[in-house]
């Protein structure tokens, strides 16, 4: 029996969903792969106590941006069902930091945008878009996409529930709100559809969120147990994407004794705010938790921007850790910084000063 609640079991599941990231090869070899750790992961004493039994049933998917010759996983989705509420959760990858496609264009290209519903004026970002696309192409082992594995399910009674985590954010509302909104999923199948999005950047303008809003009221309890809220870290960098850039340079006080940080400034004046090409973005509806500053950290080189950049690291994947499921957070993979990364943006900094 599980001791999380449903919402920490999705994000589980989410989490899980990303641990491909550092595999290179053919998108096949890399599911298999993926398919296998997964399933490992999933039949550990210390996952089962939490979170239940619960096993893949559609994917994992890998797809690669065969336009760059990628060998890494660009985009992932998969399914997993809980064997005894017979949930379903659709887990949607985040960015891989050695994807291109990731970074170039489902993270970056927000200065293009595409009419979501013209009748609400409703419009998402060209990357979202393009992600989105990728999602609803994708085929499994059995040759089905996603929809039409769900729309071929017995109604259950159980939930269908679409997360991801930081890209995941954005993509899981947005794909969920596109299937449902625009009647391509079977929602009679199901008790109920949620979204459980954690981290992510805003998709698209101030009527998306609130056709959202509209299609995915908020759902539960308090926290992080509620349903259709973006689950965000007040400390986190990243939600604050496309709506709140100029925080960013100030966003951790106790770096450079409390002054915005200039490299970070630089940053967002030169590269981040420029991309968005005047378009105005707006937050989807969302609950902050408060993780607070993480003193210790040891960023890998000197100097106020590699302290920013562990910061931002820590605080956008192992705070979310330590909230939402602080009992497996040390079984679960996080991101490491390099001096390299570091000594790159300072030089990029240094190369853009004005």
């Amino acid at each position: 029996m599980a001791t999380y609640t449903e919402q920490q079991q999705a994000f589980v599941i989410s989490v899980l969903s990303n641990n491909a990231a550092g595999q290179t090869g053919q998108a096949s070899a890399i599911a298999t792969w993926l398919m296998n750790n997964v399933t490992s992961a999933l039949g550990q004493t210390a996952f089962t106590d939490a979170i239940g039994k619960w096993s893949l049933v559609w994917g994992p998917v890998v797809w690669q941006d065969a336009s760059q010759n990628s060998n890494v996983a660009d985009n992932v989705m998969m399914a997993a069902q809980n064997s005894d509420t017979n949930d379903i959760v659709v887990a949607i990858a985040g960015t891989n930091p050695n994807s291109a496609f990731d970074r170039g264009t489902e993270d970056l290209d927000v200065g293009q945008t595409v009419t979501f519903d013209s009748t609400s004026g409703s419009w998402i970002a060209q990357g979202t878009s393009d992600g989105i696309g990728v999602l609803e192409a994708m085929t499994d082992s059995s040759g089905q996409t996603l929809v039409e594995y769900l729309n071929a399910l017995a109604p259950t009674g159980a939930n269908l529930i679409f997360a991801g985590h930081s890209l995941g954010g954005a993509l899981a509302p947005s794909y969920a709100l596109d299937l449902v909104f625009n009647s391509k999923l079977t929602t009679s199948n199901f008790e109920n559809v949620y979204v459980y999005p954690s981290a992510g950047p805003s998709p698209g303008n101030a009527a998306f969120a609130a056709l959202f809003a509209k299609t995915f009221p908020a759902v539960g309890s308090s926290g992080f147990n509620v349903w259709n809220q973006n689950i965000v870290n007040a400390w986190d960098a990243v939600p604050n994407g496309w709506t709140n850039l100029s925080v960013l340079p100030s966003l951790y006080p106790p770096i450079n004794n409390g002054q915005p940080l200039t490299c970070i400034g630089i940053l967002v004046d030169k590269e981040l705010t420029p991309a968005l090409n005047g378009n105005e973005y707006a937050n989807l509806p969302r609950v902050t938790f408060d993780n607070g500053f993480e003193e210790g950290l040891q960023p890998p080189a000197l100097g106020v921007t590699c302290q920013w950049l562990t910061q931002a690291i820590f605080q956008h994947i192992a705070a979310y850790f330590a909230e939402i499921i602080p009992d497996l957070q040390t079984l679960l993979p996080t991101p490491t910084l390099t001096r390299k990364i570091c000594r790159e943006l300072d030089a990029w900094c240094d190369l853009h000063r004005a």
